[in-house]
């Protein structure tokens, strides 16, 4: 049996946070994307996105990362000088 749509996002959101986001739904107005945050990842999911939209936005937004490195675990990224940025990363204050 094939689980069903929101099974599915749950599951992509377990994904994204095991790959160092913080999942927030957000009424964006736009669009999924995501931002460094002091230091942390967050992916904003468009609360107008239906389930389906926000599965196929976290699959991009984790194949666009994919280069960029883990933050270590005291919440930056060490080798931030020698580990290129994703092209449309945006960084925070």
């Amino acid at each position: 049996m094939e689980p069903n749509v929101l099974d599915r996002l749950r599951r992509m959101k377990r994904i994204a946070n095991d790959n160092g986001f913080e999942v927030r739904d957000e009424p964006v107005g736009g669009g999924s994307t995501w931002c460094e945050l002091r230091g942390r990842r967050v992916l904003f999911l468009d609360q107008s996105q239906t389930a389906g939209e926000q599965i196929v936005a976290i699959r991009v937004i984790l194949d666009e990362t994919a280069c960029i490195r883990p933050l270590s675990t005291n919440g930056t990224n060490d080798d931030a000088d020698t580990n290129p940025r994703t092209p449309g990363m945006r960084r925070a204050a």
